[in-house]
Protein backbone atom coordinates (compact mmCIF):
# COMPACT_ATOMS: atom_id res chain seq x y z
CA UNK A 1 0.00 0.00 0.00
CA UNK A 2 3.04 2.27 0.98
CA UNK A 3 4.21 1.85 -2.33
CA UNK A 4 1.02 2.53 -4.23
CA UNK A 5 0.84 5.82 -2.09
CA UNK A 6 4.15 7.27 -2.81
CA UNK A 7 3.88 5.83 -6.51
CA UNK A 8 0.62 7.95 -7.13
CA UNK A 9 2.79 11.37 -6.00
CA UNK A 10 1.76 11.79 -2.70
CA UNK A 11 4.07 11.66 0.13
CA UNK A 12 3.96 10.42 3.71
CA UNK A 13 4.05 14.09 6.52
CA UNK A 14 2.55 12.33 9.19
CA UNK A 15 0.26 9.70 11.41
CA UNK A 16 -2.41 9.55 13.56
CA UNK A 17 -3.10 6.94 15.89
CA UNK A 18 -6.65 6.51 16.86
CA UNK A 19 -8.69 4.13 19.41
CA UNK A 20 -10.52 1.10 17.32
CA UNK A 21 -13.55 -0.39 17.58
CA UNK A 22 -14.06 -2.48 21.03
CA UNK A 23 -12.44 -5.79 21.75
CA UNK A 24 -15.90 -7.37 21.68
CA UNK A 25 -16.55 -6.66 17.55
CA UNK A 26 -16.43 -9.99 15.80
CA UNK A 27 -13.92 -9.86 13.70
CA UNK A 28 -11.14 -9.58 17.00
CA UNK A 29 -12.43 -12.23 18.70
CA UNK A 30 -9.21 -15.15 18.67
CA UNK A 31 -7.65 -12.93 16.69
CA UNK A 32 -4.68 -10.68 16.87
CA UNK A 33 -6.40 -7.61 16.29
CA UNK A 34 -4.94 -4.01 16.60
CA UNK A 35 -5.92 -2.35 20.02
CA UNK A 36 -5.63 0.94 17.69
CA UNK A 37 -5.53 1.95 14.13
CA UNK A 38 -2.39 4.33 12.23
CA UNK A 39 -3.97 6.48 9.95
CA UNK A 40 -1.77 8.18 7.65
CA UNK A 41 -1.61 11.74 6.35
CA UNK A 42 -0.37 12.57 3.04
CA UNK A 43 0.26 15.59 0.90
CA UNK A 44 1.18 15.72 -2.74
CA UNK A 45 5.25 14.84 -2.74
CA UNK A 46 7.56 17.59 -3.83
CA UNK A 47 11.16 15.51 -2.86
CA UNK A 48 13.63 16.80 -5.00
CA UNK A 49 16.44 15.69 -3.32
CA UNK A 50 18.36 12.26 -3.97
CA UNK A 51 19.96 10.53 -0.95
CA UNK A 52 22.29 7.57 -0.14
CA UNK A 53 21.30 5.11 2.19
CA UNK A 54 23.71 6.84 4.87
CA UNK A 55 22.09 10.08 4.93
CA UNK A 56 18.90 8.31 5.26
CA UNK A 57 19.93 6.24 8.60
CA UNK A 58 21.18 9.75 9.61
CA UNK A 59 18.14 11.12 9.84
CA UNK A 60 16.22 8.01 11.25
CA UNK A 61 18.76 8.19 14.22
CA UNK A 62 18.17 12.14 14.62
CA UNK A 63 14.27 12.19 14.02
CA UNK A 64 12.53 8.97 15.23
CA UNK A 65 13.49 9.38 18.79
CA UNK A 66 11.11 12.39 19.07
CA UNK A 67 8.80 10.82 16.85
CA UNK A 68 8.67 7.72 19.10
CA UNK A 69 8.00 9.80 22.47
CA UNK A 70 5.08 11.99 20.90
CA UNK A 71 3.36 8.46 20.01
CA UNK A 72 4.01 7.29 23.52
CA UNK A 73 2.26 10.76 25.11
CA UNK A 74 -0.67 10.23 22.10
CA UNK A 75 -1.35 6.90 23.56
CA UNK A 76 -0.32 4.59 21.15
CA UNK A 77 -0.71 0.84 23.02
CA UNK A 78 3.13 -0.75 23.30
CA UNK A 79 1.09 -3.52 21.06
CA UNK A 80 0.85 -0.71 18.22
CA UNK A 81 4.43 1.21 18.51
CA UNK A 82 6.11 -0.97 15.61
CA UNK A 83 3.32 -0.35 12.96
CA UNK A 84 3.15 3.22 14.42
CA UNK A 85 6.62 4.17 13.82
CA UNK A 86 6.22 3.63 10.27
CA UNK A 87 4.43 6.72 9.80
CA UNK A 88 7.80 9.19 11.28
CA UNK A 89 9.69 6.79 9.37
CA UNK A 90 8.08 6.80 5.92
CA UNK A 91 7.63 10.67 6.30
CA UNK A 92 11.79 10.89 6.18
CA UNK A 93 11.86 8.74 3.04
CA UNK A 94 8.95 10.01 1.19
CA UNK A 95 11.22 13.64 1.70
CA UNK A 96 13.51 12.31 -0.81
CA UNK A 97 12.92 11.35 -4.37
CA UNK A 98 14.96 8.39 -4.31
CA UNK A 99 17.17 7.11 -1.65
CA UNK A 100 19.94 5.05 -3.23
CA UNK A 101 21.57 1.75 -2.06
CA UNK A 102 25.50 1.38 -1.98
CA UNK A 103 25.18 -0.26 -5.12
CA UNK A 104 23.70 2.44 -6.74
CA UNK A 105 19.99 0.94 -7.08
CA UNK A 106 17.13 2.65 -5.95
CA UNK A 107 15.87 1.38 -2.21
CA UNK A 108 12.63 -0.17 -2.09
CA UNK A 109 9.67 0.77 0.25
CA UNK A 110 10.29 -2.92 1.67
CA UNK A 111 13.96 -2.56 2.59
CA UNK A 112 12.62 1.46 3.56
CA UNK A 113 10.64 -0.62 6.22
CA UNK A 114 13.05 -3.01 7.28
CA UNK A 115 15.61 0.29 8.01
CA UNK A 116 12.72 2.18 10.05
CA UNK A 117 12.04 -1.35 12.43
CA UNK A 118 15.55 -1.26 12.84
CA UNK A 119 16.34 1.94 13.93
CA UNK A 120 12.94 1.85 15.89
CA UNK A 121 14.40 -1.23 17.87
CA UNK A 122 17.56 0.10 18.33
CA UNK A 123 16.10 3.32 19.87
CA UNK A 124 13.19 1.90 22.37
CA UNK A 125 15.96 -0.51 23.37
CA UNK A 126 18.91 1.58 23.96
CA UNK A 127 16.64 3.34 26.39
CA UNK A 128 17.45 1.05 29.17
CA UNK A 129 20.45 2.83 30.12
CA UNK A 130 18.69 5.81 31.20
CA UNK A 131 16.72 4.13 34.39
CA UNK A 132 18.23 4.07 37.32
CA UNK A 133 20.27 1.09 38.72
CA UNK A 134 17.82 -0.98 40.63
CA UNK A 135 15.04 -0.44 37.38
CA UNK A 136 18.78 -1.77 35.17
CA UNK A 137 18.96 -5.04 37.53
CA UNK A 138 15.24 -5.22 37.09
CA UNK A 139 14.88 -4.96 33.42
CA UNK A 140 17.75 -7.82 33.10
CA UNK A 141 16.51 -10.06 35.95
CA UNK A 142 12.80 -9.82 34.38
CA UNK A 143 14.50 -10.39 30.64
CA UNK A 144 15.88 -13.62 31.91
CA UNK A 145 13.42 -15.23 34.78
CA UNK A 146 10.36 -12.83 34.48
CA UNK A 147 8.87 -13.26 38.08
CA UNK A 148 10.15 -16.73 38.65
CA UNK A 149 12.91 -17.38 40.78
CA UNK A 150 16.61 -17.79 39.99
CA UNK A 151 19.42 -18.47 41.80
CA UNK A 152 21.48 -15.87 43.71
CA UNK A 153 24.87 -16.60 41.76
CA UNK A 154 23.00 -15.81 38.86
CA UNK A 155 21.83 -12.60 39.95
CA UNK A 156 25.01 -11.56 41.64
CA UNK A 157 26.62 -11.29 38.51
CA UNK A 158 23.26 -9.04 37.51
CA UNK A 159 24.24 -6.63 40.60
CA UNK A 160 27.95 -5.97 39.53
CA UNK A 161 27.06 -5.31 36.09
CA UNK A 162 24.28 -2.52 37.55
CA UNK A 163 26.05 -1.61 40.80
CA UNK A 164 23.26 -2.81 43.24
CA UNK A 165 23.13 -4.18 46.37
CA UNK A 166 20.33 -7.15 47.36
CA UNK A 167 20.18 -5.69 50.49
CA UNK A 168 19.00 -2.21 49.10
CA UNK A 169 16.60 -3.97 46.26
CA UNK A 170 14.79 -6.34 49.06
CA UNK A 171 14.26 -2.44 51.17
CA UNK A 172 13.02 -0.83 48.47
CA UNK A 173 10.62 -3.82 47.80
CA UNK A 174 11.64 -4.98 43.89
CA UNK A 175 12.73 -8.73 44.98
CA UNK A 176 12.73 -11.19 47.54
CA UNK A 177 15.64 -12.76 48.98
CA UNK A 178 13.93 -15.45 50.71
CA UNK A 179 15.44 -18.52 51.07
CA UNK A 180 18.96 -16.43 51.22
CA UNK A 181 20.14 -19.23 48.04
CA UNK A 182 17.54 -17.69 45.88
CA UNK A 183 16.30 -14.42 44.43
CA UNK A 184 12.49 -13.10 42.26
CA UNK A 185 10.91 -10.26 41.42
CA UNK A 186 8.11 -9.07 43.54
CA UNK A 187 4.80 -9.93 41.14
CA UNK A 188 2.12 -7.61 41.21
CA UNK A 189 0.24 -9.94 43.89
CA UNK A 190 3.08 -9.28 46.41
CA UNK A 191 3.24 -5.67 46.02
CA UNK A 192 1.26 -3.35 49.32
CA UNK A 193 -1.86 -2.41 48.35
CA UNK A 194 -0.96 1.21 50.41
CA UNK A 195 2.18 2.13 48.40
CA UNK A 196 3.03 5.87 48.82
CA UNK A 197 5.56 7.21 46.57
CA UNK A 198 5.84 10.54 48.56
CA UNK A 199 7.18 8.46 51.62
CA UNK A 200 8.98 6.30 49.58
CA UNK A 201 13.06 7.15 50.42
CA UNK A 202 14.18 4.44 47.68
CA UNK A 203 12.23 4.83 45.02
CA UNK A 204 12.99 3.92 41.36
CA UNK A 205 11.02 3.97 37.78
CA UNK A 206 10.59 0.06 38.31
CA UNK A 207 8.73 0.52 41.31
CA UNK A 208 6.27 3.61 39.67
CA UNK A 209 5.54 1.19 36.94
CA UNK A 210 4.95 -1.76 38.85
CA UNK A 211 2.53 -0.33 41.06
CA UNK A 212 0.69 1.82 38.73
CA UNK A 213 0.21 -1.38 36.55
CA UNK A 214 -1.37 -3.61 39.52
CA UNK A 215 -3.53 0.34 40.81
CA UNK A 216 -4.45 0.84 36.80
CA UNK A 217 -5.60 -3.30 37.25
CA UNK A 218 -7.60 -2.95 40.41
CA UNK A 219 -8.80 0.50 40.18
CA UNK A 220 -8.75 1.99 36.85
CA UNK A 221 -8.04 5.45 35.76
CA UNK A 222 -8.57 7.14 38.93
CA UNK A 223 -6.84 5.03 41.23
CA UNK A 224 -3.64 4.96 39.07
CA UNK A 225 -4.14 9.20 38.69
CA UNK A 226 -4.07 9.31 42.48
CA UNK A 227 -0.75 7.15 42.59
CA UNK A 228 0.70 9.80 39.31
CA UNK A 229 -0.15 12.35 41.95
CA UNK A 230 1.75 11.26 44.63
CA UNK A 231 5.05 11.08 42.32
CA UNK A 232 4.41 14.45 41.08
CA UNK A 233 4.09 15.54 44.65
CA UNK A 234 7.52 14.84 45.51
CA UNK A 235 9.87 17.54 46.16
CA UNK A 236 12.84 15.52 44.14
CA UNK A 237 13.04 15.09 40.88
CA UNK A 238 13.75 11.19 41.60
CA UNK A 239 11.25 10.17 38.77
CA UNK A 240 9.96 10.81 35.65
CA UNK A 241 7.32 10.23 34.61
CA UNK A 242 8.26 10.24 30.64
CA UNK A 243 10.75 7.64 31.75
CA UNK A 244 8.00 5.70 33.32
CA UNK A 245 6.13 5.15 30.46
CA UNK A 246 8.94 4.06 28.27
CA UNK A 247 9.75 1.50 31.00
CA UNK A 248 6.18 0.72 30.49
CA UNK A 249 6.48 0.38 26.97
CA UNK A 250 9.53 -1.91 27.36
CA UNK A 251 8.29 -3.82 29.44
CA UNK A 252 5.50 -5.07 27.30
CA UNK A 253 7.55 -5.72 24.83
CA UNK A 254 9.75 -8.18 26.84
CA UNK A 255 6.44 -9.96 28.12
CA UNK A 256 4.76 -10.16 24.65
CA UNK A 257 4.36 -14.10 23.46
CA UNK A 258 6.01 -15.18 27.13
CA UNK A 259 4.15 -13.63 29.51
CA UNK A 260 0.77 -12.86 27.82
CA UNK A 261 -1.06 -11.76 31.55
CA UNK A 262 1.54 -9.52 31.67
CA UNK A 263 1.92 -8.35 29.18
CA UNK A 264 -1.80 -7.30 28.69
CA UNK A 265 -1.58 -5.26 32.17
CA UNK A 266 1.14 -2.90 30.70
CA UNK A 267 -0.40 -2.66 27.22
CA UNK A 268 -3.47 -1.63 28.70
CA UNK A 269 -1.52 0.77 31.17
CA UNK A 270 0.11 2.50 28.10
CA UNK A 271 -3.06 2.60 26.22
CA UNK A 272 -4.66 4.62 28.97
CA UNK A 273 -1.59 7.09 29.56
CA UNK A 274 -2.73 10.31 28.29
CA UNK A 275 -5.99 9.53 30.66
CA UNK A 276 -4.38 8.96 33.74
CA UNK A 277 -1.70 11.98 33.37
CA UNK A 278 -4.87 14.22 32.34
CA UNK A 279 -6.89 12.84 35.00
CA UNK A 280 -4.02 13.42 37.62
CA UNK A 281 -4.08 16.82 37.20
CA UNK A 282 -7.15 17.13 39.02
CA UNK A 283 -6.23 15.57 42.13
CA UNK A 284 -5.29 17.16 45.14
CA UNK A 285 -2.29 15.84 46.13
CA UNK A 286 -2.60 14.29 50.00
CA UNK A 287 -1.12 16.23 52.71
CA UNK A 288 1.83 14.06 54.52
CA UNK A 289 3.10 15.09 57.71
CA UNK A 290 6.22 13.87 59.42
CA UNK A 291 6.22 12.40 63.25
CA UNK A 292 8.80 15.09 63.53
CA UNK A 293 6.78 18.10 62.19
CA UNK A 294 3.76 16.51 63.90
CA UNK A 295 5.12 17.04 67.66
CA UNK A 296 6.69 19.97 66.97
CA UNK A 297 2.56 21.08 66.19
CA UNK A 298 1.76 19.00 69.10
CA UNK A 299 3.93 20.84 71.70
CA UNK A 300 2.54 24.57 70.13
CA UNK A 301 -0.46 23.42 70.92
CA UNK A 302 0.17 22.02 74.29
CA UNK A 303 2.19 25.49 74.92
CA UNK A 304 -1.24 27.15 74.28
CA UNK A 305 -3.00 25.51 76.93
CA UNK A 306 -0.46 26.12 79.47
CA UNK A 307 -0.78 30.17 78.61
CA UNK A 308 -4.52 29.73 79.50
Amino acid sequence: MLQAVLASGLGVVGTMPIESTMSTRQVSQGTNALASYIILICRPRQATEIADKSAFLFQLQEKLPEAIEALRKGGVSPLDMGQAAIGPGMRIFSDYKEVLQPEGRSMTVREALIEIDKAATAIIDGEEAEFDAPTRFALKWFRQFAFDRGAYGDADVVLRQTGTAIRDLVEAGIVSNTPRSTVCLLDFDDLPANYDPVKDDRISHWEVAMHLAKRFNEQGIDGAARLVAGVRSRTDTAISLDRVNRLVHRLFKISDRKYQKTAAMFNELGTAWPDIMTAAQNVTPERYVTPEIDNLFSSFDEEADDDE
